[in-house]
């Protein structure tokens, strides 16, 4: 499992593992953006930066460091500042669902992104959706 913790300006990635009822951690990296929702998918650790929508992959070096984070895209073109709660890939499709909450509207959503092409799909948006984009996913792996 990975763990992001925060400071004022970046996050600081840690790998953590509970075995035997023994729980270990160890830092793994620093990110150049503070991380809102992430989740793990295709070897690499993805993120969006808090209050904006910049989704970052991050990948791994052979030891299990931190080797880059590079910014994938901005999601809505920086049109909306937003605040990531749950994001999670459908491992049949690749789209990314997410939850989230436009900053200056109050206003909250579902929505998938493709990452292959760039397009969003609002699925619910309103003062009622939900916070977990995973129960939309009919096969998905997320984070803890």
């Amino acid at each position: 499992m990975y763990v992001a913790s925060f400071s004022s300006t970046s996050s600081y990635l840690y790998t953590f593992a509970a075995l035997g009822g023994t729980a270990s951690g160890a830092y793994i990296g620093q990110l150049t953006s503070l991380a809102g929702g992430a989740t793990y998918y295709h070897g690499a650790y993805w993120y969006v930066t808090q209050r904006s929508d910049a989704l970052h992959r991050v990948t791994f070096d052979p030891a299990g460091a931190v080797a880059a984070d590079t910014l994938v895209a901005y999601m809505t073109g920086q049109t909306q500042l937003q605040d990531y709660g749950d994001i999670d890939f459908d491992v049949n499709t690749g789209l990314l669902y997410m939850s989230y909450t436009v900053t200056a509207t109050a206003t909250r959503a579902l929505a998938t992104y493709n990452v292959a092409t760039g397009g969003i799909n609002v699925l619910l948006s309103g003062s009622t959706s939900g916070s977990a984009a995973s129960g939309l996913s009919p096969v998905s792996y997320t984070h803890l």
